[in-house]
C-alpha cells in the first residue's frame, strides 16, 4: 500500500512537472499518455485535485486542449488514452467549466465502459456526461444521453436500476427545459403510479417542477 501511494504521488509530480507555457505538444502528449498508468479512485481523485490546483490551472487547460486533439475521433474504437486517463479528464475539464471537453471526453469513455461491460464505470461516466450537458444547458444532447442509458442492455444490477431511476428523473428535467412538457408530465404519471402514495411524494415533488 505505502508503495503504491509512493507511486501514486510521484505520478502526480510527473504530470505537473512540464511548464506548459514552454513544453511542446510532444511533451505535452507525453505527460497526458503518463494518465493511463493511473489506476484506484484515491489516485484518480488525487490526480484530478492536482490538475485543479490554482497554480495548475493554466497549464492544465492547455493539456485539455491537447488532449481534445489527441481525440478527435471520439468514435474510434482505438484510443490513445484509456478510460481512467479521459475520466480524470472529463472530470478536470468539467471543473474548469470546459463542459464541451468534459462531455467529449465522457462520450468516449461511456464507449470504453460499455466495451468493458463495467457497471461502476458505466454509471460514472453516464451521470458525468449527463451532469454536464444539463449544466451547460445542451438539454437536447442530456436527453440523449438519458435515453441512451435507459436503453442499456444490462439487467438485474441493483446499481444499475437505482442509477436509472436517477436518470429517468435527469430525463424528465431534460424534456422539461426543452418545452416538452406533456411528456415530461406523462414520465412523472408512470413513475408515480409504480409507487405507493406515502413513497411517492419526492416524484410528486418532481411533477410540481416541471
Amino acid at each position: 500500500f505505502l508503495l503504491g501511494l509512493t507511486f501514486t504521488f510521484a505520478t502526480f509530480a510527473m504530470v505537473d512537472a512540464a511548464p506548459a507555457p514552454k513544453a511542446d505538444k510532444e511533451e505535452q502528449k507525453r505527460l497526458l499518455l503518463k494518465l493511463n498508468d493511473i489506476t484506484g479512485d484515491d489516485a484518480i481523485t488525487g490526480q484530478i485535485a492536482t490538475f485543479l490546483e490554482k497554480k495548475n490551472r493554466s497549464s492544465t487547460k492547455k493539456l485539455i486542449k491537447v488532449a481534445r486533439e489527441m481525440t478527435k475521433d471520439k468514435k474510434a474504437k482505438k484510443q490513445p488514452l484509456n478510460i481512467n486517463a479521459l475520466y480524470i479528464l472529463a472530470r478536470t475539464a468539467a471543473g474548469l467549466s470546459l463542459y464541451d471537453d468534459s462531455a467529449h471526453f465522457y462520450y468516449i469513455n461511456t464507449r470504453q465502459a460499455a466495451r468493458l461491460l463495467s457497471i461502476k464505470k458505466l454509471i460514472r461516466s453516464f451521470s458525468g456526461r449527463i451532469d454536464v450537458l444539463y449544466v451547460s444547458g445542451n438539454f437536447k444532447e442530456a436527453e440523449k444521453a438519458c435515453q441512451e442509458f435507459m436503453s442499456l442492455p444490462l439487467r438485474g444490477n441493483e446499481d444499475l436500476d437505482y442509477q436509472k431511476i436517477l436518470v429517468l428523473e435527469m430525463l424528465i428535467r431534460t424534456q422539461a427545459k426543452q418545452g416538452k412538457i406533456d411528456q415530461a408530465l406523462k414520465l412523472v404519471d408512470t413513475m408515480i403510479k409504480g409507487q405507493s402514495e406515502k413513497s411517492s411524494w419526492i416524484v410528486r415533488k418532481l411533477k410540481g417542477w416541471v
